[in-house]
């Protein structure tokens, strides 16, 4: 059995987008990683047909595009119809991981993009990131930056327990970029740069080009809770695997629904539309947050350990029962 959400509302169809110089593209999703939402901003400015980015190389391999829904989205609007190659220029990814890299370099064999850099505030992640590049492009060439979107100045001021003292100043200052993609990057700054969250849209707007493109991926918040039982099932598991973060001595991620991320948009981006995504809940998707919760154990005081691991396994088994395939 899986749960399938839907959201009945889209604020705007994508067909609206193609007629200004600056955009940013929000994709959040409503309620526990069941929806996301494309929210679309752009410049109040005008431009001439088309969008003004470098033309990539000549394709080495046919167009084939993304499996996932959300990066396929984010391809068709950089094509003039159907049928076209993508053309995103100069990309920024500015929060990266696995994922996304492996979409930044099927974008780059296929001559959608004609250079990409990606960041990350994670050493961890950037070893990772690194291992998968040479495993899916090595030829790549694409550059990594390990980097926080919060400038020196702000390090002053963050509390002791953040993730913050690797930095030094400002990451990628004087450059720009045709297209910039932040997946789910806002959600894990609680992570990196607490606090912080609204520097993140000013800041990576100062890096888009003035016909430049801006895509942010993300989830609403989690609720407490919802009516039906399986449903609420997965309230508790983000409950418990949140808790069992915060006794490990560590920070949980933090989204924000998409009035929030509309209230920040840096001046001169506008909202243009809303769309949203459905996510399918498994058992497979279910165990893995289940599992987050899991590898905090070891981290934990004797005392918390028994008591959580044994949430945890309440958990396995009411996932096994409501979600399972049996």
């Amino acid at each position: 059995m899986r749960l399938d959400f839907k959201e009945n509302k889209v604020v705007s169809d994508s067909s609206t987008i193609i007629h200004s110089t600056r955009r940013l593209y929000r994709h959040i999703s409503s309620l526990l990683k069941p929806l996301q939402t494309l929210l679309i901003m752009s410049a109040m400015t005008t431009m001439s047909d088309g969008l003004a980015v470098q033309t990539p190389n000549p394709s080495p391999l046919p167009y084939k595009p993304s499996s996932d829904a959300l990066f396929r989205h984010i391809e068709s609007l950089h094509q003039s119809s159907p049928t076209d190659l993508p053309s995103l220029g100069s990309v920024l990814d500015a929060g990266t991981g696995s994922h996304s890299l492996r979409w930044l370099c099927s974008l780059e064999k296929q001559g959608c993009l004609t250079n990409w850099t990606a960041v990350t505030a994670d050493a961890g992640m950037l070893q990772s990131v690194k291992k998968e590049l040479s495993k899916v492009h090595p030829s790549s060439e694409g550059g990594l930056v390990l980097g926080n979107w919060a400038s020196s100045s702000d390090l002053v001021q963050a509390p002791p327990s953040t993730h913050l003292a690797h930095n030094t100043g400002e990451i990628l200052t004087g450059k720009t970029y045709d297209t910039i993609l932040a997946d789910y990057l806002l959600g894990a700054m609680d992570g990196f740069s607490p606090y912080y969250q609204d520097l993140l849209l000013p800041r990576l707007s100062s890096r888009l080009s003035p016909s430049g493109l801006l895509h942010v991926a993300g989830l609403s918040p989690i609720p407490d809770s919802l009516p039906s039982p399986s449903s609420n099932l997965i309230c508790e598991i983000r409950r418990v695997r949140d808790a069992c973060i915060l006794l490990a001595g560590h920070r949980c991620y933090r989204e924000y629904p998409s009035e929030w991320v509309v209230r920040q948009a840096a001046p001169g981006l506008a909202v243009e539309a809303v769309k949203s995504f459905p996510i399918l809940w498994s058992e497979e998707t279910a165990m893995r947050q289940v599992n987050v919760g899991r590898s905090k154990l070891g981290l934990m005081s004797e005392e918390a350990r028994g008591g959580m691991e044994a949430e945890i396994r309440r958990l396995e088994r009411r996932v096994r029962e409501e979600l399972g395939r049996g």
